[in-house]
């Protein structure tokens, strides 16, 4: 791996009880999702005030997303909560500022969790964090070419 590109992404939370009550919420939802199921999951899911920027995108292009996550199973959207969802993750923080090479860390201005998370992250020497303007979380589809132009240029050692 020459580099990571980090898009609207967290090393974990950091402490046990921090962890413990997301693994309880995680499990909630996953209950939630085996009883009602998928559709109704991503119903609710779009909702959320995460995904508020959302609304501006095309109609296509947001039928295009809830089509894509409607494929899941209420099973697999709810074991993937069980088994990778935040409070089951291991805190990564040490791990991330030891890595070897360099790392992009994007967000979306208009995500303020994740520009927190990602402005958190100590910068080590040749890693630079993007903020993406007049974006919620989902900046792969909010802002794909911004995403793909952080990649290309990251990669090659050139500023964007």
């Amino acid at each position: 791996v020459r580099s990571l590109q980090l898009v609207s992404a967290s090393p974990g939370l950091a402490t046990d009880v921090d962890r413990a009550g997301r693994v309880e919420d995680d499990e909630t939802l996953a209950d939630r999702i085996e009883a009602g199921g998928v559709e109704s999951f991503v119903d609710d899911w779009i909702e959320h005030p995460l995904f508020a920027s959302q609304k501006r995108l095309p109609e296509p292009v947001r039928r295009r997303a809830r089509d894509q996550r409607l494929v899941h199973s209420a099973r697999g959207l709810a074991n993937s909560l069980r088994g990778m969802g935040t409070g089951a993750m291991r805190p990564l923080h040490d791990e991330l500022v030891s890595l070897p090479m360099p790392v992009s860390l994007m967000a979306g201005a208009l995500d303020p969790k994740f520009v927190a998370i990602a402005e958190a992250i100590e910068l080590q020497p040749g890693w630079r964090r993007t903020i993406v303007d007049d974006c919620g979380h989902a900046l792969y589809l909010e802002a794909a070419s911004a995403v793909y132009l952080e990649a290309v240029t990251f990669q090659n050692g050139l500023r964007s």
